[in-house]
């Protein structure tokens, strides 16, 4: 039996707290299990919701600008494409067979994931599987570097990012 595929995902935010500041952007890549080769991808910017900040900080660390940000999506369209997209990366409804999320840093991913999910009422959690793989967590483990910024642990490991 096909195990679950694995989206690689990266949310731009606001800021660093998932209860003050918004997601910004969002992209996915879906992998499949079997083969490792990509199946599906998407990203969109988002509109700010929920009254939440975007700090200068933030904009300055991403790069992104207010008026791509503006044109986004807004927070129940965001949920709602997100629910597609796991749908159409799960290899069947089944819990265990839904998609397993893979980031650099899941878990800060995954606050602002999962605030945006409760803001309209669902869960994320309905939709992916609970288990995450965090690139970062895995790069300790390794020790292969103190230095846990992306590109630093790509570079470790000769992976082009």
């Amino acid at each position: 039996m096909k195990k679950a595929n694995y989206i690689i995902f990266d949310c731009e935010t606001g800021g660093l707290d998932p209860v003050q500041n918004p997601i910004t952007q969002i992209a996915l890549i879906t992998i499949d299990n079997d083969s490792l080769k990509e199946i599906n991808r998407w990203e969109t910017f988002v509109k700010p919701y929920d009254g939440l900040e975007i700090t200068k900080g933030a904009l300055e660390t991403t790069g992104l600008k207010m008026a791509d940000i503006n044109e986004g999506m807004d927070k129940k369209d965001l949920v709602n494409s997100l629910i597609t997209y796991f749908k159409e990366s799960s290899v069947n409804n089944r819990p265990e067979n839904r998609p397993v999320l893979v980031g650099h840093n899941v878990q800060f991913d995954m606050g602002f994931l999962e605030y945006v999910f409760n803001s309209v009422g669902k869960s994320s959690f309905d939709f992916i599987n609970p288990t995450q793989i965090d690139t970062m967590a895995l790069t300790k483990m390794y020790n292969q570097t103190d230095k846990l910024k992306l590109e630093v642990c790509c570079s470790e490991f000769d992976i082009e990012l």
